[in-house]
């Protein structure tokens, strides 16, 4: 994508000095871009595409603006303008100051979708408004399709991972129990380790496994800092209703997909008196409630929630991140829960929020207003609590590995 602007078309003498045949020098890439119009805006600009991008075809934009809509729907697509002068571009409106949208360009469908120069994923881009109008310039590396697909993520694993098998009550296929052992794990070791069970195991260690090419970084986490924990993570379903249904404690009816008939506390049982004690025999972790720590994100954090209630006095601490637990995400069922039901004395809970979270329609202020709404019920039910809003926090498991390690050492240690 260069504009082919001849140094022959320049005047006879620069020419000559030139010592000009038929020379070209490419545009600069600013030159190509429109500058924003809007006030609250900023302008997407691709200024280099794939060598065989099939010649006429549109780009896409596909991010949290438009609930991840690769294309394909009048009504959520969104088509980059073609300048015609090589350039593509998009004035993305914001509301405010300090606002993020994440996002990814495609062809019109996932498979299409943009990948880097090795064939892997392309993280999510990310764009946050500074109340100025800026034009941001990008190039795409692949599209996916054109290369005979992605090749995923690579392997970001650090440590030693074990794997086992099981079948959830709700889940007939098989579901993997992802076990991280830290560097110098003895199993004979006499004070067992200290032991954090973690919800969507397949996100936790490795871009390789994980949903969205993203991970939480525990395993670099907690390498270095030296802490000898032992990590255990129960996969998820992949699709969105059965997640629902395993990591829901009571029936709520989602907007969008319909009735969730909650198996949550199926899913709490089984973990605690079937999948525990069977860890316990085959690693060296510990039993002691202390050393127990529950965790998740999103509906993790709700199930996280709701278990140190339903099954209080089996762990210790709870963490929830982005809890999904907003009005529209059966919040008011669950808060109502907890004031009646309360959690063991003993206990204590961490929850945060981020001020740019964006899941489907719904943005920043439905999810904050949820958080408010859990912290009020939680002190109400008693409990210790620690709770905090990260201002520039989206809904991502690079959001979540950004601010564990810190999350980890002033509650998880602090309480041991």
């Amino acid at each position: 994508m260069k504009s082919k602007l001849s140094l022959c078309t320049l005047p006879l003498a620069v020419s000559l000095l030139s010592g000009c045949q038929s020379a070209y020098t490419p545009a600069a890439p600013e030159s190509l871009c429109p500058e924003s119009q809007a006030d609250r805006s900023v302008m997407l600009c691709i200024t280099s595409l794939p060598d065989n991008h099939p010649e006429g075809e549109q780009v896409y934009l596909a991010g949290t603006m438009n609930q991840w809509h690769a294309g394909g729907d009048q009504h959520k697509e969104i088509i980059l303008k073609d300048n015609g002068n090589g350039s593509y571009s998009h004035e993305l409106s914001f509301d405010k100051p300090g606002d993020i949208h994440l996002f990814k360009f495609t062809r019109g469908d996932w498979s299409s979708v943009e990948i880097d120069n090795d064939r892997y994923d392309a993280p999510n881009r990310k764009v946050q408004f500074t109340g100025d109008k800026q034009t941001i310039m990008l190039t795409i590396d692949k599209w996916a399709d054109l290369e005979g697909g992605s090749l995923g993520s690579r392997s970001t694993l650090v440590g030693k991972l074990e794997t086992l098998t099981t079948t959830f009550p709700q889940n007939n296929g098989e579901r993997t129990i992802r076990i991280w052992l830290p560097e110098n794990y003895d199993a004979s070791r006499k004070e067992p380790y200290p032991v954090i069970y973690a919800w969507d195991g397949q996100n936790l260690f490795d871009k390789q496994t994980s949903g969205y090419g993203m991970e939480w970084q525990l395993d670099e986490t907690l390498t270095a800092l030296e802490e000898e924990y032992v990590v255990i993570g129960f996969d998820s379903p992949r699709d969105a209703l059965p997640r629902y249904v395993e990591y829901s404690g009571l029936d709520w009816t989602h907007p969008t997909v319909g009735e969730v008939q909650a198996r949550g506390s199926e899913t709490v049982d089984f973990v605690v008196d079937v999948l525990i004690p069977a860890l316990e025999k085959q690693y060296n972790i510990s039993s002691s409630p202390a050393d127990r720590t529950l965790m998740g994100s999103s509906m993790g954090g709700y199930i996280t929630l709701y278990a140190m209630s339903y099954r209080p006095g089996v762990f210790g601490t709870g963490l929830a991140l982005s809890h999904a637990t907003s009005d529209r995400y059966g919040g008011k069922q669950l808060r109502e829960y907890f004031r009646k039901n309360g959690f063991a004395r003993d206990a204590r809970l961490y929850l945060d929020m981020g001020g740019q979270e964006t899941v489907g329609p719904w943005g920043p202020d439905e999810w904050l207003q949820g958080h408010h709404a859990m912290v009020a019920a939680l002190n109400d039910a008693g409990i210790s609590l620690q709770h905090q809003v990260i201002v520039d926090g989206v809904h991502d498991e690079t959001a979540w590995a950004k601010r564990f390690g810190e999350i980890f050492q002033t509650v998880i240690k602090q309480l041991q």
